[in-house]
C-alpha cells in the first residue's frame, strides 16, 4: 500500500490506555533524569484526549505523540539546541531498555521511541517533541535539519490552542472536531504533516466556524 493510500481509523480507548500507562511512566523517569537541567510539561497531542489516537489501518500501527514544553532551563542550555535534542536522547536511551523500547531514533521533529514486539497485535511508537513558548504566545519546536542543522522552529497558530479545544468541547464541538481530524488524517494533502499540526487546523478551524456562526 502506497503512502497515499493509507487509511486511518480510531483506536479504541482499551488499546490507548494501555500504552499511555507505560509511556507516562516513561516520562516521569525522564522528567527525575533531566531536572538538574530541565523541567518541562508533558502533553499528549489532543490536550489528552484518548478517542483522537488513531491507527494505520493496513500496518496495525500507531503512536502516541507527546509535547514536552520546556519550562526551566537551569544550565542556559535552549540556546544549543542540538546539545538539549542530544541531551535528552541520551536520557531516554538510560531508561528505553527498562520498557522493552529500543533506543530512540534522532527523527526530524522528534525522538522516536518503538516497542521491540507487538502489543495486542498492533506495532507502536511513541514521539517526543521538544518545545518551548515563544514571546508571541506560539510554541517553538526543536526540529532537526540534516546532516547538522538543529533549530527552534515556530509553529504557527499555536497560541492559545488549549484554552481553545476547552472552549469547544464546552459548546458541545467535540463531535465535530472528531470527524474533521480523521477526514485530515486520510486527506492525501495532509500525508506529511505531523498529528500535532494537524490538531492544530482542525481545532482552529472548527473554532473559526463557531465563532463566525454566533
Amino acid at each position: 500500500m502506497s503512502n497515499q493510500e493509507k487509511k486511518y481509523e480510531y483506536l479504541s480507548k482499551k488499546h490507548v490506555d494501555e500504552m499511555r500507562e507505560v509511556c507516562d511512566e516513561i516520562i516521569k523517569e525522564l522528567q527525575k533524569k533531566v531536572k538538574d537541567y530541565f523541567t518541562f510539561d508533558p502533553r499528549l497531542i489532543g490536550s489528552g484526549e484518548k478517542r483522537l489516537v488513531t491507527y494505520e489501518v493496513d500496518s496495525k500501527s500507531y503512536d502516541l505523540d507527546y509535547n514536552l514544553i520546556l519550562q526551566r532551563d537551569k544550565k542556559n542550555m535552549i540556546k544549543n539546541p542540538k546539545k538539549v535534542k542530544e541531551y535528552f536522547i541520551q536520557k531516554l536511551n538510560e531508561i528505553n531498555p527498562d520498557y522493552n523500547f529500543k533506543f530512540a531514533e534522532n527523527s526530524t521533529s522528534v525522538i522516536t521511541s518503538r516497542l521491540k514486539t507487538k502489543i495486542n497485535s498492533f506495532q507502536f511508537k511513541f514521539d517526543l517533541a521538544i518545545m518551548y513558548e515563544s514571546n508571541n504566545g506560539n510554541l517553538l519546536k526543536l526540529v532537526y535539519d540534516k546532516p547538522d542543522i538543529y533549530i527552534w522552529n515556530e509553529v504557527q497558530h499555536t497560541k492559545d490552542y488549549q484554552k481553545k479545544y476547552k472552549e469547544l468541547k464546552r459548546n458541545k464541538k467535540f463531535v465535530t472536531i472528531k470527524k474533521s481530524y480523521l477526514d485530515k488524517k486520510n486527506d492525501k494533502n495532509h500525508r506529511d504533516h505531523s498529528s500535532f499540526s494537524i490538531f492544530i487546523e482542525t481545532i482552529n478551524e472548527v473554532y473559526d466556524g463557531m465563532k463566525n456562526d454566533k
